[in-house]
């Protein structure tokens, strides 16, 4: 079975990858319906931290990323469940986005997936 879900074509500069998400904290509260930018360039999953304390995610670390630029900054990493569609996607130590409130799949979600980026189309398709 795959879902699939078309680009965003509001986003500044070309088509952007989407998908519709859900997520969970380990009390089981959630938000639904929300849109993350499928970034394949991206080491780990970015979530507002607002959306974090909303859903009362446990606070599990602290390290150190790094920025496009190669500049060095702390972030605190939440520990969060994702769904995307039937699939569901457990233990990712996202980083609560302080700067924007976009929402960034990474690798540490997508490696779990199947995903086929069909720019032509401009549909991104995951298998489940």
């Amino acid at each position: 079975m795959s879902i699939s879900f078309d680009y965003d074509l509001t986003y500044p500069g070309p088509a952007f990858p989407i998908a519709e998400i859900s997520i969970f904290s380990e009390s089981n509260l959630q938000a639904n319906a929300l849109t993350a930018l499928v970034d394949t360039g991206a080491d780990a999953t970015l979530i507002p931290l607002a959306l974090l304390e909303s859903i009362h995610a446990r606070r599990v670390d602290t390290k150190f990323a790094r920025g496009i630029n190669g500049n060095r900054y702390v972030v605190r990493l939440y520990s969060i469940t994702i769904t995307i569609g039937p699939y569901k996607v457990y233990g990712i130590d996202a980083v609560a986005n302080e700067n924007t409130s976009e929402i960034i799949l990474g690798r540490d979600v997508l490696n779990q997936l199947m995903i086929r980026l069909d720019g032509i189309a401009q549909i991104t398709e995951i298998e489940v």
